[in-house]
């Protein structure tokens, strides 16, 4: 699906896709090299001096976590996922192509709206029992926060492509595969 082009979005939008753009590439690709650098010196530390780090496993568990969760948005936003798009794809030129795309992105927010609820009840959980790491004792709610935090980014930018989607259903412009529809007279 094209994107809106930047000059032709709303402040709102630029600012979201600001927002996104920073925590997707700035702090996820900082924690993804800070993560090869960490494990790096561990294989180092264990070569040249025979000692190993305490919490490799524990942080690195904890990255992965970061990383999984906040980049949901920026998946969906490059339709990076894995997709099984026999039908749509056949229908994309079609008016049914983005009625599809709209019933399909309607129940992906229907799904990610209730596991976003629920990572705020795990994560409200998280930070009131007070459960910590196995190895170097770092509280798990923040990196559990990541949780809904992730599926926010990741609802939204469902939100902004059904709503894409919906006005190309709506204001739907015959493609590449589809006649026109004739008139009465002709």
């Amino acid at each position: 699906m094209n994107e809106i082009k930047a000059e032709n979005r709303s402040a709102p939008r630029r600012f979201y896709d600001f927002i996104e753009g920073g925590v997707t590439f700035y702090i996820l690709g900082a924690i993804i090299v800070f993560i090869c650098i960490f494990i790096t010196a561990e294989v180092l530390a264990r070569l040249i001096l025979n000692h190993s780090f305490m919490g490799l496993v524990d942080i690195v568990e904890q990255g992965v976590v970061l990383i999984t969760y906040l980049s949901l948005g920026l998946v969906q936003r490059e339709r990076g996922h894995i997709f099984v798009d026999l039908i749509p794809e056949r229908l994309e030129h079609r008016r049914s192509g983005p009625v599809l795309d709209c019933f399909l992105l309607a129940l992906g927010i229907l799904i990610t709206a209730l596991l976003m609820g629920e990572s705020i009840w795990f994560w409200l959980k998280s930070y009131r029992d007070g459960g910590t790491t196995m190895t170097v004792f770092l509280p798990k709610w923040p990196f559990v926060l990541a949780m809904p935090v992730g599926f926010f980014f990741y609802l939204m930018r469902q939100v902004i492509q059904f709503k894409e989607s919906l006005s190309k259903a709506v204001h739907f412009v015959p493609g590449i595969g589809e006649r026109p529809s004739k008139g009465r007279g002709e």
